[in-house]
């Protein structure tokens, strides 16, 4: 079978951070960023064989997205116990959420009528915290 396949793919990435340093020796930071993407992938397949039936055709769609938060603070101080050593904590947390679906179709070209062979779609979460 000679096989031809189109892939479309648009990908959107964003991030933002914002700092503050409350004190000399206290600073907190929040960051926030989400990746968004979509694919579509169409599969033509030629049929090989006499009667030009056994072709297939298929299609995807693919959806994802993440999204991650952290927010920490940070504890410095210099020349700790009266020494040439400084010192930082630092103290945060951390989420991630990830979510995809996938939607596919083939035709396996087998009947004269359109015939689904598979059609499947598949939601999915994923949350991640630590702390």
């Amino acid at each position: 079978m000679e096989q031809n396949q189109q892939l479309t793919r648009n990908q959107l990435l964003g991030s933002i951070k914002l700092s503050a340093d409350l004190t000399p020796w206290l600073n907190i930071t929040g960051r926030s960023s989400i990746s968004y993407a979509t694919t579509n992938v169409e599969s033509k397949y030629s049929p090989i064989d006499a009667e030009g039936v056994q072709g297939q055709y298929g299609i995807e769609y693919v959806k994802n997205q993440d999204v991650n938060l952290e927010l920490f603070t940070t504890l410095h101080k210099e020349s700790l116990f009266g020494s040439k050593i400084n010192g930082s904590l630092l103290i945060g947390n951390s989420s991630l959420k990830s979510r995809m679906y996938d939607n596919n179709a083939w035709n396996s070209g087998r009947s004269c009528g359109v015939e689904m062979t598979r059609i499947s779609r598949i939601p999915a979460s994923i949350s991640v915290v630590s702390g």
